[in-house]
């Protein structure tokens, strides 16, 4: 991301990231979030020559269709995502537009990558495409995987990190963690993230005698800082009514923590088994009993800790991840063959 100033959640500087000297970033005439027409992109493809392209972020982006044109017709082959999936496309009325965008307007596409199950169930039972595969968009976890397994540490530390805003639910998370503090007293929950309910979130603690020494706001000044914040906890939670991504339980998973989240992150569903690794929680009720299970039997953290590394060791490194790439490059050549 190289332009956050208009960013809905208030993501801080160090989203913005130094292109490598092997990236180019192309004028464009206008732009308007992801709207936005480069008139040297076509020239560049023509120098570049490149045997693959692929389409990042949406297919009305007007970069999005000159990328696919010049691919048409000089006869490469065409990748398009992985995407961020949005709930809305749920709708009748984007299904259906959905299924002649993508398997008409855009047909030469020759593979589509899901970003999580649900992205992947959607393109298969809702649009009826065959040429999908998962591809999830990932970050480096090495920092997180060199660090310890969770052993019985005399407070439990949970943490919340991401964005603040209405679906993620950090009011209601915070709710749930006062009354179990009101029981056992000696936990804590760390929060943090940017976003429009975070001065609501700060203002709930503020008022609460149980909440103003236990739970704890951080502010990171950098993208590096953020994995030493994962050391010191032991459990992450994310209960949010939705979530696209949430690289978040990847590193969760990577750092070897147990983890709380709801089945609508889509996240959860490739690396979480329930009561495996961690828990899947539908409601408050069923939050808070997963959070007093890691509070009162310290051999559930222990457990969960060393299978959520050992999927991370297994899955979450860049190895693995261009495996999975040339994986697919590969069956792409083999098809054309």
């Amino acid at each position: 991301m190289i332009d956050i100033e208009d960013s809905a959640t208030g993501r801080p500087s160090y989203w913005n990231i130094e292109m490598p000297e092997y990236c180019r970033v192309l004028p464009s005439w206008f732009k308007n979030r992801e709207l936005c027409y480069g008139p040297t992109l076509y020239s560049e493809l023509e120098k570049f020559n490149p045997d693959i392209v692929m389409l990042g972020a949406g297919w009305y982006m007007f970069s999005w269709m000159q990328g696919y044109r010049w691919a048409v017709k000089h006869g490469k082959k065409i990748i398009a995502g992985p995407i961020e999936f949005s709930n809305s496309l749920f709708k009748i009325s984007k299904i259906l537009r959905n299924r002649f965008i993508y398997k008409y307007l855009y047909k030469k596409v020759d593979m589509y990558f899901a970003n999580a199950f649900l992205h992947y169930d959607y393109m298969d039972m809702a649009l009826g495409l065959k040429n999908k595969t998962l591809f999830m968009n990932y970050d480096d976890y090495a920092p997180y995987l060199e660090q310890s397994i969770r052993g019985t540490p005399e407070k439990i530390k949970f943490l919340y990190a991401g964005a603040i805003d209405r679906r993620m639910r950090v009011p209601e998370l915070i709710g749930v963690f006062e009354s179990l503090h009101k029981k056992y007293g000696n936990i804590e929950l760390v929060i943090g993230g940017y976003g429009p309910e975070k001065s609501k979130c700060i203002e709930i603690v503020k008022n609460s005698a149980d909440l103003t020494d236990s739970v704890i706001f951080y502010d990171v000044t950098s993208w590096e800082d953020i994995p030493a914040v994962y050391s010191e906890c032991d459990v992450l939670i994310n209960y949010a009514s939705f979530s696209p991504g949430s690289g978040v339980i990847l590193s969760a998973i990577a750092s070897g923590m147990g983890i709380i989240s709801t089945i609508s992150i889509h996240a959860s569903r490739h690396f979480m088994v329930d009561n495996f690794n961690g828990f899947i929680v539908e409601n408050q009720e069923q939050l808070y009993l997963a959070m007093e299970r890691y509070v009162i039997d310290k051999d559930v953290l222990i457990d969960h800790s060393k299978r959520s590394k050992e999927i991370g060791e297994s899955n979450l490194t860049f190895k693995t991840h261009l495996e999975d790439f040339n994986m697919i490059v590969n069956s792409l050549i083999e098809v054309e063959h």
